[in-house]
């Protein structure tokens, strides 16, 4: 068998990746919100990477979105952007509430996101 299907003969090409489990908000409509910012240690790049490399072996991914909680948390998500774009993997993208985007943005973009 080659990648996964659904009952529809749909591939999966399409991978969110959940980096943190929390945010620099605290909205009413989100679990996700400021006051748990410290609730768990962040995984490191090689985690990451080394997981999503297997995945893409085997499905082919057209894509991956990073998100989290906040992504713009994560300590090293340039580099992390960075190992993500060896992979050839076509388009990386991020979900981010867009507050903390405007320093680290070009530096982003430089590391291969999308």
């Amino acid at each position: 068998m080659e990648g996964i299907e659904d009952i529809y003969n749909r591939k999966f090409k399409k991978l969110r990746l959940s980096l943190l489990d929390h945010c620099n908000f605290n909205c009413s409509y989100c679990t996700m919100g400021s006051d748990n910012v410290a609730s768990k240690p962040q995984q490191k790049v090689d985690f990451f990477v080394k997981r999503v490399a297997k995945l893409h072996q085997y499905l082919q991914l057209d894509s991956i979105r990073l998100t989290g909680g906040e992504p713009l948390l994560y300590h090293e998500l340039a580099i992390l952007i960075h190992e993500l774009n060896k992979l050839e993997i076509p388009e990386i993208t991020l979900t981010t509430n867009g507050f903390l985007l405007a320093k680290p943005a070009s530096k982003l973009k430089n590391a291969g996101l999308d």
